[in-house]
């Protein structure tokens, strides 16, 4: 997965602003599950959760969304590199 801080980075360039907490609530999970912890966390209903929290921010919403796709890229990108890497 990114770092926190790449989260943070893309909610800047995107968004005009970091939301620690939404990133927080996504991977609140991590240190027990591991990659895992994405069954339990990056799911609609944790989305719902982040928005009503935010007080219906819109943008902490996206930002989840975002947070999610590029969690969900990174570990392609990786299952690729790692296919490639061991055909011989």
């Amino acid at each position: 997965m990114p770092e926190r801080k790449t989260h943070l980075l893309i909610d800047r360039l995107l968004l005009g602003k970091e939301y620690p907490f939404v990133h927080g609530m996504l991977d609140i999970a991590t240190p027990i599950l591991g990659p895992h912890h994405r069954r339990v966390t990056h799911t609609p209903e944790m989305l719902a959760y982040i928005f009503l929290k935010s007080g219906g921010n819109l943008n902490a919403l996206i930002a989840g969304e975002i947070h999610i796709l590029a969690d969900r890229e990174f570990s392609r990108s990786q299952k690729f590199l790692r296919k490639l890497l061991t055909k011989h």
